[in-house]
């Protein structure tokens, strides 16, 4: 290594020695290159060491002048000599001062583990006991402090307990102002207890250095943290073994930082167990109760029982609060899981007997005619002449009826039978008697009742089996028609209406020819005549209509579609012809189906019927209208963004509305018309909808919806080429591109660029394009606009071996100037290897345009062309270094004198 000074050699060698030991450097000058200046010889000078008991006269001559610094070797001369140790001293040898000064103790008070003993040089320097080289400072931690656990050092002060004057700090560093001893002496450690909720190991350097976690605790002067006890939490920095109890219902092992909740079924206050008390049975708890509560009425509950109802009672059971077990509700009331004894009563009616979750009714042919009875005998019997259901709250609950008859104790009524009746509230069977019901007849011939005779009418009489007629009784002639045998009344009397087609063809009722058929109705009662049906009055006449009936073949309207007959007689078909009309189209009648009239109608062009082609079964007049076509109208983008045209949505057939202007956006296109679907031949997508052409017939169908598609072209631009600024030569020719189509990069023609290489691609937009690449597409989305990509060059590599220089305004390396010299440059295994344009490779010197390896030869030097270090700088004849050496200046020459240590 060397390190430049600034001292002169001469050809004189200097030596001396006294008391020690001679060491010699080197000072070489001129030594660049390894040899010594022409005519020269470097100097050697010599340091001295002295050897134990001695110590180096250049530090002073007494103990009380020395003002050294151990261990340095600076501010020597050449006179200095080894002196013998003062007296009271203590000297080691080499260039070390003497050790002069008194012991100190240093008293740790409990503490371990420091250093015991320093001394103070009568200088007032302080020295630590096993050595004397090293002093201790403000700065330096030069002694080992004590330990001690549970406390925190303080220093050493130079009374007990931290009184007096501060010596050494906390740090084991000397203390900024440390008092001047006179003699031996001994000072004091400082101690600070660790404060309450934290602890202290041996060599904390704070009275909070550690913090007690949660469920820990400490006091003053702990070197660690112990549990909190059992039944207790803390949080971080507790000061005492419980800092809070837990609490009623609460519980914590030792050590806890919180509290649990005590199990549900047990109790207890500020415990140390899950479960110090378990609950009764009766009782109950819930997790963290501190006491047990009696279970819920209508409840029982067991021992640690866990909720309010552990077991609830059930039907016919009860219970009140704090309850083990579960009673019978009593007799005559009832309920589900009760809180009392009789939590209802049973209704009149019903009873219950002990335990009933629900009252039963009273037997049939009993009553209950109060609250609360106790047994199925409920109130007594049911009164002869009455019923009694089940239930019954009365003893003539219900009144036997006409016909029946009802004992003691009937839950129901009982019939007479046959033709015997009886009147109201009968009590026995013997009270029935007969009487004829309808259909039936007295007849004189046998005293009893009779099947009504045929074309007769029997409406029912009475008597009993002691009657004696000489007359029939009950029995009435039919007026007209007949009557099959047991009729009941007039109306069972039947007479025949006949049907006459009038003209149509077909069946009805059965049967053919002029005749439709017959219909039997109820003398007197209104009849209800047949109507046309496709199974079973099937007739038709032409294109005409069956209207009614009529009782002429000449009617034409009118008619009847009932009849109350009171003898035969004959009704005739009423036909009327089918009428068909159209608005807004032409129509044609057309034969029936099933009575109903059908029209062939068609609508004129964007019209169409509004309803079905027929009309109503029986009506001869068929009204239809054609309405005009209404359809919408919706909008696509086409593979574009944007909004829709807000209008029109909704065209009516020829009310003449206008496709809209185009208000969607594809970028790299323009719109080129609108594409129409979902519509008649006008509209099947072949042909392109300008905006304003008429869009108000593409439809024939009502509610339809035709799409109008917006359609795209693509834009077009223009591609040039450009060899780039600085550059010469031809671009290629440009093109003429499409959006989204690719077109191949063009290769370079003649463009190039001095100090520059081409890189075989072409620049836009800080994207590359590689000539010869399918790569060009989309440069530009907008229509008719030109793009110019610019040749893309990349710097030469460039470099100068040493004794060149580079001259970049050429871009060449050149020989290395007279007076100059010039290191290897920007060269790397013999090539090239600096950007030709990078960043601090070159700069411009005056007039002049050169590398950075072009320097200058120092002072008044010179140099050869191709110079290629400072060693190759010399003195001219005229002005050479033995010559003026004496004018220059130490400062001028540092820069190449150098000393090898």
């Amino acid at each position: 290594m060397y390190k430049k000074i600034a001292v002169f050699c001469r050809k004189n060698l200097v030596s001396h020695v006294r008391n020690g030991l001679l060491a010699a450097i080197a000072i070489f000058m001129f030594c660049v290159s390894g040899a010594n200046a022409a005519g020269y010889t470097c100097d050697t000078k010599v340091y001295v060491e002295c050897k134990s008991g001695y110590y180096l006269s250049g530090y002073g001559s007494s103990a009380s002048s020395l003002t050294c610094s151990n261990g340095t070797e600076g501010g020597i001369t050449e006179s200095a000599s080894c002196l013998a140790c003062p007296t009271g001293c203590t000297c080691s040898g080499g260039t070390k001062c003497p050790l002069c000064g008194y012991k100190i103790t240093l008293d740790m008070q409990s503490g371990s583990g420091g250093t015991t003993m320093i001394y103070q040089h009568n200088n007032g320097n302080y020295y630590k006991e096993d050595t004397y080289t090293n002093q201790i400072t403000s700065s330096v931690n030069a002694i080992t402090p004590p330990r001690r656990a549970g406390y925190v050092f303080g220093g050493y002060y130079t009374k007990e307990s931290g009184a007096g004057t501060l010596v050494i700090t906390s740090t084991g560093n000397l203390a900024s102002n440390p008092p001047n001893f006179t003699a031996a002496a001994t000072v004091y450690a400082k101690w600070s207890a660790c404060t309450a909720g934290y602890y202290c190991p041996a060599g904390s350097t704070s009275v909070t250095q550690n913090e007690c976690s949660a469920g820990t605790y400490s006091q003053a002067g702990w070197s660690s943290c112990q549990n909190v006890s059992a039944g207790c939490m803390g949080a971080a920095k507790a000061t005492t073994s419980c800092p809070t109890a837990c609490g009623g219902g609460k519980w914590s092992a030792a050590g806890s930082a919180s509290c649990k909740e005590i199990k549900a079924g047990c109790y207890g206050t500020s415990g140390t167990q899950e479960c110090p008390n378990e609950c009764s049975a009766g009782t109950y708890s819930q997790a963290g109760w501190a006491s047990c509560q009696n279970v819920d009425a209508g409840c029982m509950g067991a021992a640690k029982a866990t909720t309010s109802c552990p077991t609830a009672c059930g039907d016919g059971k009860w219970s009140a609060a704090g309850s083990a077990s579960c009673s019978q509700i009593k007799a005559g009331c009832y309920g589900t899981s009760g809180t009392q004894e009789c939590p209802n009563q049973c209704e009149a009616g019903t009873y219950s007997t002990a335990g009933a979750s629900k009252c039963t009714d009273c037997p049939g042919g009993t009553y209950g005619s109060t609250k609360g009875l106790t047994s199925e005998a409920c109130s007594g019997n049911c009164t002869a002449g009455y019923y009694c259901p089940a239930g019954s709250t009365s003893a003539t609950q219900n009144s036997c009826t006409v016909g029946n008859y009802c004992p003691e104790k009937s839950a129901s009524q009982a019939a007479c039978g046959g033709d015997l009746t009886s009147n109201a509230n009968a009590k026995a069977k013997t009270e029935c008697y007969l009487t004829c019901s309808a259909g039936k007849y007295l007849a004189k011939s046998s005293n009893s009742c009779a099947t009504c005779l045929a074309d007769h009418y029997c409406t029912g009489t009475g008597g009993n089996l002691k009657y004696s007629t000489t007359a029939d009784q009950g029995i009435t002639k039919c007026p007209h028609g007949s009557s099959a045998a047991g009729s009941k009344k007039e109306s069972d009397c039947k007479v025949v209406v006949t049907l006459n087609k009038n003209g149509g063809s077909g069946t009805c009722g059965g049967q053919s020819g002029t005749t439709a058929g017959s219909v039997t109705c109820s003398y007197n009662v209104e009849c209800a005549l047949p109507t046309w049906n496709a199974s079973t009055c099937n007739f038709t006449n032409g294109n005409e209509i069956f209207q009614n009936w009529g009782t002429s073949s000449l009617a034409m309207s009118g008619g009847v579609t009932k009849i109350t007959a009171t003898d035969s007689t004959t009704l005739y078909a009423i036909w009327n012809d089918t009428v068909c009309s159209v608005e807004n189209g032409t129509s044609a009648v057309q034969t029936p189906t099933n009575n109903t009239p059908k029209c062939n109608v068609t609508c004129n062009d964007g019209y169409q019927v509004s309803g079905p082609k027929t009309g109503e079964a029986g009506k001869t007049t068929v009204s239809y209208t054609c309405s005009v076509v209404n359809y919408n109208i919706k909008y696509a983008n086409g593979g574009g963004t944007g909004n829709a045209p807000a209008s029109p949505t909704k065209c009516t057939y020829g009310d003449g509305k206008k496709a809209p202007a185009n208000t969607y956006k594809k970028t790299g296109y323009h719109f080129n018309g609108w594409k129409c679907t979902g519509g008649t031949s006008a509209c099947d997508g072949d042909d392109i909808i300008a905006a304003e052409a008429d869009i108000s017939k593409l439809s024939v169908t009502d509610g339809s919806t035709i799409t109008l598609t917006a359609t795209w072209a693509a834009n077009t631009y223009t591609v040039k080429y450009s060899c780039g600024e600085g550059a010469t030569g031809t671009p290629p020719n440009g093109i003429s591109a499409e959006y989204d189509k690719s077109y191949v990069v063009a290769s370079n023609k003649s463009c190039s660029k001095k100090g520059f290489k081409f890189l075989d691609s072409w620049k836009y937009n800080n994207t590359n394009y590689v000539s010869g690449e399918k790569t060009i597409k989309n440069l530009t989305a907008e229509n008719g606009a030109t793009v110019t990509l610019t040749a893309n060059y990349e710097p030469s590599k460039v470099g100068c071996s040493a004794g060149k220089m580079f001259d970049y305004a050429n871009v060449e390396c050149i020989s290395c100037k007279s007076g100059y010299y010039c290191a290897e440059w920007c060269m790397k295994d013999g090539q090239p290897n600096c950007d030709y344009n990078q960043s601090g490779i070159y700069a411009n010197i005056g007039d002049n345009k050169y590398s950075k390896n072009f320097t200058g030869c120092p002072l008044k030097t010179t140099s050869d062309v191709g110079a290629k270090t400072i060693t190759m700088c010399y003195f001219d004849g005229k002005n050479n270094f033995k010559d003026n050496i004496g004018s220059f200046k130490i400062e001028n020459i540092k820069s190449y004198v150098y000393v090898k240590q």
